[in-house]
């Protein structure tokens, strides 16, 4: 029991120091725990609301995100319909523009490429109601064929214009002359076309004062106000906003119609220059009106009555503005003959000089081009004499060739004809020779005794007769000796 005793207490001694301590270490932990706790909610507050901030920027950048992707969306859907409704357009532009082609058109102008052309044919196409016929160009040139284009298309029912291809390398004054020497205004039913489509050595300034220049000398000559004929790109680079008043003939061979930048009216529209017209071998420029505009507009008679109506300043026409600087010019003529280099400054004189170049080369490129068609010309008029000649061998041989075939036929015939008419005869010899031989086997004795008899008393008449005759001679020859 004491060892018992000893031992518990012993064992007492060594747990309460540590049950001291540990009842003196719960308060502290208990206080750590806390303040643990207070640090581990403070950083979990800390971090989530970082979190939460980093979210809430995840999802506004999302958004910006989904709002740009669906503005791009959007913008891109709205794009592609776009497209699509420009395709659409474009397709059926291209459907109306082909269709038309075929069947909407109301004139056509014609010049020397053009060749022969077959008016009655082209007379038939029926939408075909006027013509403009291609009459000079420059100061010199004049179509070979204007004046039969002229009179049989006019002569065919159709309404006809014609049109001057105006040059940059002549003079007006010379240009107009040789245009009113070729076209008379009784044989005309539309107002003059001028065409203009290339600069050559004008200037942007020159090319309009030249051209308002020209305008005004038709005008006055013809009564009436003149057509301009260009391209929709010469048109609005250097006519634009100077020619509004004008009636404009633009070529465009595009699917849509021309855009002039001054928001000019088009009075005729030149689609294509590969039309095809019965009755002309080669490709025809073909044209057709625009809505409100109808074939009156552009009458001669018509616009010659409405010449009231537009600016009476163009009746009042001064001498032709110079197409190149005056100083360059001669004052007497307006011509760009030889002067006095020496009179003038070093930089005139190399500006003189290079005018001078550039004139000469272009009556020299004239001159080629007047050489080269002279020679297609003569070209085919030996094609044609070599053709003619062909067919007259040719002709003749085969004359020659039938004549021969005709008369040997008609010897074979002669022949045959001869053959078989010698072989009839002797047929017909034979069957005589066969009837006579059958007549001497059937005739009877008796009948060829009568023959006999027959034949003996004819000898026997002649015979008296004979003396009979001989009697009356004596008779006779006595008588007469007597007397």
């Amino acid at each position: 029991m004491i060892r018992i005793c000893k031992l518990h207490i012993g064992l007492l001694a060594r747990i309460l120091p540590l049950l001291l301590v540990a009842a003196l270490a719960m308060p502290v932990q208990a206080a750590s725990k806390k303040s643990s706790k207070k640090a581990k909610q403070e950083t979990t507050k800390t971090t989530t609301s970082k979190s939460s901030k980093k979210k809430s920027s995840k999802k506004k950048a999302t958004a910006k995100n989904k709002k740009k992707q669906s503005g791009n969306r959007t913008g891109s859907r709205q794009r592609a319909e776009r497209a699509k409704q420009q395709s659409r357009r474009k397709a059926e532009q291209v459907k109306v523009q082909s269709s038309r082609e075929s069947t909407d058109y109301d004139g056509i102008d014609v010049s020397s490429y053009q060749k022969d052309i077959d008016w009655d044919a082209v007379c038939n196409d029926k939408k075909i109601r006027f013509v403009y016929v291609k009459a000079t160009e420059g100061a010199t040139y004049t179509s070979p064929h204007f004046r039969y284009n002229i009179e049989n298309a006019r002569k065919h029912g159709l309404k006809v214009g014609s049109y001057h291809f105006l040059r940059t390398t002549s003079s007006l004054q010379s240009q107009f002359e040789n245009f009113t020497r070729a076209v008379k205004p009784e044989e005309q039913d539309l107002v003059p076309l001028i065409d203009i489509e290339q600069r050559g050595n004008w200037t942007p300034k020159q090319i309009v004062d030249s051209l308002e220049v020209f305008i005004k000398m038709v005008s006055k000559h013809y009564n009436c106000r003149p057509m301009i004929y260009t391209m929709t790109s010469f048109y609005n680079k250097y006519l634009a906003s100077h020619f509004k008043k004008y009636p404009l003939f633009i070529a465009r061979y595009s699917e849509s119609a021309p855009e002039l930048n001054d928001g000019a009216h088009y009075t005729l529209w030149q689609y294509t220059d590969q039309g095809t017209v019965k009755g002309i071998d080669h490709a025809v420029d073909m044209c057709r009106f625009a809505k409100d505009k109808r074939i009156a507009d552009i009458s001669l008679r018509h616009r010659a009555s409405k010449l009231s109506d537009y600016d009476k300043s163009t009746q009042a026409i001064d001498e032709p503005k110079p197409e190149t600087p005056s100083k360059f010019k001669n004052t007497d003529n307006g011509d760009t003959t030889q002067i006095d280099l020496s009179k003038l400054s070093k930089k005139e004189r190399k500006e003189r000089e290079k005018l001078m170049k550039e004139e000469q080369k272009a009556r020299e490129r004239i001159a080629k081009e007047q050489k080269k068609r002279e020679e297609r010309e003569r070209k085919k008029r030996e094609k044609a004499l070599e053709r003619e000649r062909k067919e007259r061998t040719r002709a003749s041989k085969d004359s020659i060739e039938a004549a021969k075939k005709h008369r040997k036929d008609s010897i074979e015939a002669a022949k045959k004809h001869r053959k078989d008419s010698i072989e009839a005869a002797k047929k017909r010899d034979k069957a005589i020779a066969d009837s006579l031989k059958r007549a001497d086997n059937d005739v009877p004795k008796a009948a060829k005794e009568n023959a006999t008899d027959s034949v003996a008393a004819k000898r026997t008449t002649t015979t008296s007769r004979n003396s009979r005759g001989k009697s009356y001679k004596k008779q006779y020859s006595t008588r007469r000796d007597k007397e």
